[in-house]
């Protein structure tokens, strides 16, 4: 592997978007015209009129995710979730909450704290989580046990 270079991972994405027609297809043109695989897409309503929860899930590495994100920025409103978010927001949900979600489900968590921490108080934030997390069990995401221990800190 080169100086510099990551590995080919998953990365979650997650953006709040205009609900007009040709929003989606000219983020996944977006995906599709640098050469990535859409491993998950997931739409729907979010918690502001107009706007809706857009959750991707590609392959990849680091550097090139970055820097399709960051065209993403100049189509859309992105909310920015790093895989670190999402992985302890899932892991914080399966420990705290008792729910076994995956990656996409801690990014949703994540942006809809950080949407509702930008609205402030009065405000009512609704996420949905579409994934489950039984087929993480044997990934990193649930398999090293020491971010139980960690999650009541």
């Amino acid at each position: 592997m080169a100086a510099g270079a990551s590995k080919n991972v998953r990365h979650t994405v997650v953006a709040l978007v205009e609900d007009k027609p040709g929003v989606l297809n000219r983020v996944v043109s977006l995906f599709r015209r640098r050469g990535f695989n859409i491993v998950s897409l997931t739409v729907g309503p979010s918690e502001m009129p107009g706007l809706s929860r857009l959750t991707i899930v590609v392959g990849g590495d680091t550097v090139s995710v970055e820097q399709v994100v960051k065209q993403l920025y100049k189509l859309i409103e992105v909310i920015k979730v790093s895989d670190d978010e999402a992985t302890i927001h899932a892991r914080r949900l399966a420990a705290e909450e008792g729910l076994l979600v995956g990656i996409s489900s801690g990014a949703a968590c994540c942006a809809a704290l950080k949407v509702a921490k930008s609205l402030g108080k009065g405000h009512v934030v609704v996420t949905i989580f579409a994934d489950k997390g039984e087929h993480y069990l044997s990934t990193d995401l649930f398999s090293d046990r020491r971010w139980m221990k960690n999650s009541n800190s």
